[in-house]
This record gives structure tokens, C-alpha cells and sequence, in this order.
């Protein structure tokens, strides 16, 4: 683990975070889709851990049972990926998010972000990012 890991680790606990790990010590890894179904369609036990699109694993799932539970169970791995991607825009906006009342929105964008697509390391806002596609359309055309 390198000292900008060991660091953003620090970071999570000292906010009350369970950092995300590589290694699974309880249950196998398991797969979830883009809209946050488990790929074996089983359902979700407590300590089951998912693989997330980083290739990190999530913290084991919570005990408890209801949707407030889950919910910020998304809510905390969201957060911890943010902050081990260095990810400060969606950190502040996943930080934001309301396990009692969050929007179709809000659960969307936890899923995605979990299980879909990132953006890329030092991504800032969309301009960017429609810039890089403009480049590769006109790369493609030559």
C-alpha cells in the first residue's frame, strides 16, 4: 500500500469511514450490474462484499435489515471510493445525500458511481470530458 493510501485511510477512519479493501476474508467476491443487481441474482446476505468498477471491494454489507441501512451502506462506500480516488467533487456530493430521503437521482448516482463508470483521476467538469470525446471523434475521422 503506498503512503498516499496509507494516508487517505487515515483520513477514513478518523472520519468514521471503513476503508475499502482489496482482500476479502469472509464470503467470495461477487458482481453487481450497472443497476446494482448482483450478477448471481442472489440475494443480499450480511458481510456479502461486492467488487466494485475500481477493482476495490466494498465493505461487508450491513447486518441490519431496511432501506435506511442499505442505503447508507452505499452512502459510506460511495464516500470511502471518492476519497481513495481523490475524488473531491463527488465526495462533497455523496456526503450530501440522505439515507431517510434520498432522491431516485441520488440512488442512481451512488449506484453508478459504485458499479457503472468513474471519471477518470483529475477530471474537472464536464467540459473536459466532452473535449476528450470531441478529440477521439476527430481522431476517428482522419
Amino acid at each position: 500500500m503506498s503512503l498516499e493510501n496509507t494516508a487517505i485511510n487515515d483520513r477514513l477512519h478518523a472520519a468514521g469511514y471503513k476503508t475499502a479493501s482489496k482482500s476479502i476474508n469472509t464470503r467470495e467476491r461477487r458482481s453487481v450490474d450497472r443497476n446494482g443487481i448482483p450478477m448471481d441474482r442472489k440475494p443480499l446476505l450480511p458481510n456479502d462484499r461486492f467488487v466494485m468498477v475500481s477493482g476495490r471491494v466494498t465493505t461487508p454489507y450491513q447486518k441490519q435489515k431496511g432501506l435506511h441501512y442499505a442505503i447508507q451502506w452505499l452512502i459510506d462506500n460511495a464516500i470511502a471510493e471518492a476519497i481513495s480516488n481523490n475524488d473531491g467533487f463527488n465526495m462533497l456530493q455523496f456526503q450530501q445525500i440522505s439515507a431517510k430521503k434520498p432522491t431516485t437521482a441520488d440512488l442512481d448516482c451512488l449506484t453508478m458511481y459504485l458499479f457503472d463508470v468513474q471519471p477518470y483521476a483529475g477530471m474537472v467538469g464536464a467540459g473536459r470530458a466532452l473535449g476528450c470525446l470531441v478529440r477521439n471523434i476527430a481522431e476517428a475521422e482522419k
